[in-house]
Formats: structure tokens, C-alpha cells, sequence
């Protein structure tokens, strides 16, 4: 029996969004136990880019498979920076928190998991691309604490921003004193405790920190701790962050809390939900899964569907991905990445890692996993030199091969792609089939959206693809043409066997979309 796939007429995702969100970015799809669809994506409140912008993550839900979707939700949301509904500046936002590239994934009892890569202030979401290498942890004292420091070493940077400075000034003590200039200068639990002076033992802070990052003057975190909200500017001429006379519970990711975070590098946060419509707040996790190695200096999760095991060995096991670089150029040519896999066996109770997958290209970053009818692992790599890589685990996600070049498969180089399993025709076929979205425009360029199925086959004790198993003609679909936009998607598999599809792309307009479609897979007569 030969296969075609057939497309629904797209809808936008995000045109009756947030009514103050300028752009959103990267989106994520995730089919509930209870069939329910779960969308997820960036809300870019200033701009489109990456940097110098606050961003939290926005969720909607649909109950028909994508036909109708409810109202947005948002959460990983902060409010140190108010973004004015009627603000037609798109500014480049330096000191608010980004929320940004988000992973979702589901545990065998339904919850759902978002990973998101946290930039702190000032920061930006490719910050730590040319910060500090390491952790901004400490594990001297066998419990992992966090480095912390005033923002009073950071008023000479500020020089050039006086209302900036005087922003930071206020949410300094007055008798503050720098007593070293080093940026470790205090520490605190990374699951919440008092914060000392790792310079000088005998002072006593007086503050506290919960596991979620938020500052209280008390022991019983009774007592928060506030400082000045600012908002966007509502114009050019506003070449400064305006108060707006509010207050908010400082935060040690916020530039005018009394206590800050280094900015060398980026973090992970997990957040969970049972429904999908009330969420919790972030939890660093950064010092769980991070490899120490040296390709440390940023840390960024693959904004993919993360992976529930399905087989034996490691059952129930929830798998993501991340990916390391280099902090010795940038993010020119000579800019290292290397990827790595990190899971959870309690439901986010606690983190695992593995090292650094070994490459032979020089840089391989946003991935996505799938699982083998055996239990093995494989995990599909971004390279932006040598199409897509490939790479293979045997004991659920501990250690992997060599990645090698996925062979038979051409792909943009510079986007990312979308790999999930598909449970329902592989039962159908009595083969194990995966479906890949991704971009295939020529010269790099993001265009050409096409979705294909390819099975994997067994070449023995490597698993390879066979995207000729549909009667020897390869099973795929353009979903854009090939001049049309289409960069970042993600596939999910829908209770009836469809797919449903979201992706990047533009409008009639040229204006920044993320589409929805569903994709039937239909027997040739």
C-alpha cells in the first residue's frame, strides 16, 4: 500500500495574541493524554530578536485537534519590566529577563514539563556566548549553592545611563559596601537559604532567597523584598527605562534586585502544569544538567519536543536536549557547540546528563530525540556546516556515538528540525516511522517547509533511515513554497494518526506568523 499526505488550510496561531507582545518565536505543539492539544511559544514583548528582550512563554489549548483554541496563557512571565499596551517603540530591552526557546515534553502520568533557556539581566538569550566559562555554582560545601552579587558593582558599566543608575541605586542598602571586587562575592542554596558573604563570613546579609529565586528580609520568607518596576519606553525620545512607581518581589535575575545572579552565561528553568493552563513558577536547574566541561561558557535547551520513553531499559524516562558553546569567538565561525541530552526519571524531581555528544563537525546544537523499537536512542542534530547529524544512545541517553551526517536527508543547515515518533502508523505498517519537519530552502536559506516520513531500519546495531519504505517513493509534503518563509516548527501526532503541524512563517502582509495545520496521512488508490 503506497501513502500520500494531505494538508489542511493553515490558520495563524497568534494574530488575536497578547495585546502588548510585538512578536512570537518558536513553536511547540503537545498532544495531552487526554487528546488535547497544547501549543506553546515565545511572547517577544519588544522585538523578534534574541537579545535585549523581554520574553515569557505563552500557551493556548485546543479540545478539536486544532479547529478552535482558547485564550492565551502566559507564564515564565516577570513584571520588573511593564510593557505598555500602546507602546509602538520596539526597544532593545538591556536589562529585561528572557524567557526564551522553550522544550515541553509529557510524564507518563500526564504532566506536562517546559525547559526553557533563562537569561538574566542584562544578559540576553546569546549573552553567554562570550561571558565567563563555568558554572555560577559552587559545590565546595557539598550542596550546590549559587553566586550572587550587589548591584553596586555594577554601577560603573551604568555610567553612561544615569537613570539606570539611579534605578540600582535605590535598591542598595545604604551602608552597602563592595568588600571585593570579585564577582563571587556572596552565595546562597540553590534550593533557597540565607545569603553569605563568602569574603567576609561574620556579615550578616539579612536576606534570604526561596527556591525559586524570589528575596525575602526573614528566615520564614514571610517578609519579601521589593524593588522599583520600570517600564518600556513609549517612545525614542525615552532613551531611559521610566519608573512606573510600582513595586515588584525582587528577583536575583532582575538588574534592580538587591541581590543579582553573574551574567556570564545563561540558565535552565523547568516549570510544570497539569492542565496546561496553571503553571508553577520557574526552578533553575542549571546545576543539574549542565556538563562541566570545557565547552560551558552558554547553555541553551533545543526548543523540540522532549521525549517520553516508551521501552525498556529506562521506562518513563523524560528526555530533552541542550547544546554547550564555546566562549572563545562569539558567535563567528570559530564558535564551538556541542550537544547533550539531559532527563529526569521522578517527573522533575531531580536531573541527570551526559557528556558532550563527540562530532566531527565544529558545530551541532538544536536537537530532537526519537526512540527505536529496542529501547535505543537517537538524536537528530542542527549543524550549520554539514546538514543534519545523527547519533545514537544504548542506554537511554547516558552515552552516545559519534554523531555522523544523516544519510539521504538534505535540510537547510542554519534551522532547526522537528523528529517525532509516529505510534499509530508504525502499528498500521509493522514499522517503526518518524516524521521530520524542517526547512529545505536552497543556500541556506529558511524556506521551503516540507514535512517527510521515513522508517527506521536496522543495519546491525546502528539504526539508519529508509525514506524509500513507502513502495520506493519517499513519503513527503511541501507545506510552503519554496520561496515562502518557513523557519522554526514542530510536529505532534494527534489521537486519530494525523499530524499536527506548527511553523514559522510570514503572512500576506510579510508580517511575522506561526501557522497551524493538520496533515492526514491517506491511502493511494
Amino acid at each position: 500500500m503506497q501513502y500520500s499526505l494531505e494538508m489542511s488550510k493553515p490558520i495563524s496561531l497568534i494574530r488575536d495574541g497578547l495585546p502588548n507582545c510585538k512578536t512570537y518565536r518558536i513553536p511547540i505543539l503537545i498532544t495531552r493524554l487526554d487528546g488535547q492539544l497544547l501549543f506553546i511559544c515565545d511572547a517577544r514583548f519588544t522585538h523578534q530578536d534574541d537579545n535585549s528582550n523581554k520574553v515569557s512563554t505563552m500557551a493556548r489549548i485546543s479540545a478539536d485537534c486544532g479547529q478552535s483554541w482558547s485564550d492565551p496563557i502566559l507564564f515564565n512571565d516577570f513584571d520588573d519590566v511593564l510593557i505598555p499596551a500602546d507602546s509602538a517603540f520596539c526597544n532593545r530591552l538591556q536589562y529585561g529577563i528572557g524567557m526564551s526557546d522553550t522544550a515541553a515534553g509529557k510524564t507518563e502520568s500526564g504532566k506536562i514539563i517546559t525547559v526553557t533557556t533563562s537569561a538574566p539581566h542584562s544578559t540576553g538569550l546569546c549573552g553567554g556566548a562570550t561571558g565567563m566559562k563555568g558554572f555560577a555554582y559552587d559545590n565546595t560545601d557539598g550542596e550546590p549553592r549559587l553566586f550572587l552579587r550587589k548591584p553596586s558593582e555594577r554601577l560603573q558599566g551604568l555610567q553612561q545611563n544615569p537613570s539606570a543608575a539611579a534605578i540600582e541605586s535605590l535598591c542598595v542598602p545604604e551602608d552597602a559596601e563592595i568588600f571585593d571586587s570579585s564577582v563571587f562575592c556572596y552565595s546562597v542554596p540553590v534550593r533557597g537559604g540565607k545569603i553569605r558573604n563568602d569574603s567576609f563570613p561574620d556579615e550578616d546579609t539579612h536576606t534570604w532567597m526561596n527556591k525559586q529565586g524570589y528575596l525575602f528580609s526573614d528566615e520564614k520568607m514571610k517578609e519579601p523584598l521589593f524593588c522599583a518596576q520600570v517600564r518600556l519606553p513609549l517612545t525614542e525620545s525615552e532613551n531611559c527605562l521610566p519608573l512606573t512607581g510600582g513595586k515588584t518581589h525582587a528577583h536575583v535575575w532582575m538588574f534592580i534586585a538587591p541581590f543579582q545572579v553573574w551574567r556570564g552565561g545563561n540558565y535552565l528553568s523547568y516549570a510544570e502544569s497539569a492542565d496546561g493552563k496553571n503553571w508553577a513558577a520557574p526552578l533553575d536547574i542549571t546545576y543539574m544538567v549542565k556538563p562541566a566541561d570545557e565547552l560551558s561558557g552558554s547553555f541553551f535547551v533545543s526548543p523540540t519536543c522532549g521525549l517520553l520513553k516508551q521501552k525498556a531499559p529506562h521506562k518513563g524516562r523524560l528526555l530533552f536536549s541542550a547544546y554547550g558553546g564555546s566562549t572563545a569567538n562569539s558567535w563567528g565561525a570559530h564558535f564551538a557547540e556541542r550537544v547533550a541530552v539531559f532527563w529526569t526519571d521522578d517527573e522533575a524531581k531531580t536531573w541527570q546528563h551526559s557528556r558532550y555528544i563527540k562530532t566531527p563537525v565544529h558545530k551541532m546544537s538544536e536537537s530532537a530525540i526519537i526512540e527505536a523499537p529496542d529501547g535505543a536512542l537517537i538524536i537528530f542534530s542542527r549543524s550549520d556546516f554539514q546538514g543534519v547529524m545523527m547519533s545514537q544512545s544504548n542506554d537511554g541517553g547516558a552515552t552516545w556515538s559519534e554523531a555522523q551526517p544523516l544519510a539521504g536527508f538534505t535540510a537547510t543547515v542554519n534551522n532547526l528540525i522537528s523528529v517525532i515518533n509516529l505510534e499509530r502508523l508504525s502499528e498500521l505498517q509493522n514499522k517503526t516511522l518518524v516524521a521530520f519537519s524542517y526547512a529545505n530552502g536552497l543556500d541556506r536559506t529558511r524556506s521551503a517547509g516540507t514535512v517527510k516520513i521515513g522508517a527506521l531500519v536496522k543495519n546491525g546495531d546502528k539504526w539508519q533511515l529508509d525514506f524509500l519504505w513507502n513502495e520506493g517513493s519517499p513519503l513527503e509534503l511541501a507545506v510552503t513554497a519554496a520561496d515562502k518563509f518557513f523557519a522554526y516548527s514542530c510536529l505532534a501526532e494527534l489521537p486519530d494518526g494525523s499530524l499536527a503541524l506548527a511553523y514559522e512563517t510570514l503572512d500576506n502582509d510579510d508580517k511575522e506568523d506561526i501557522c497551524f495545520v493538520t496533515i492526514r496521512i491517506c491511502e493511494n488508490s
